[in-house]
């Protein structure tokens, strides 16, 4: 699933990675989040959002009508994705 979203984010991206897909980094998390469709925990709020999303319908490449943000993380045996 996450591979559909590589190619859809933006404002990840360095002045280095022009030209280039825009990326979204894991990061890794020492304690667990809860599960509570919630993201206002610690673990979450450190975690720089990947935003500019592009709409693929109705209107291809332009702007989301809708702020979105994604947050990746992960624990030895957990994925986790919180979207706002």
């Amino acid at each position: 699933m996450l591979w559909a979203f590589a190619a859809d984010l933006s404002g990840q991206e360095d002045s280095s990675s022009a030209g280039r897909l825009p990326r979204i980094r894991a990061h890794s998390l020492q304690t667990p989040p809860i599960i509570d469709g919630v993201l206002e925990e610690e673990e979450w709020m450190w975690i720089k959002p990947a935003t500019g999303f592009i709409q693929q319908l109705p209107n291809e490449g332009q702007l989301a009508t809708e702020k979105t943000e994604v947050r990746i993380s992960f624990s030895k045996d957990t994925l986790y994705v919180g979207v706002i």
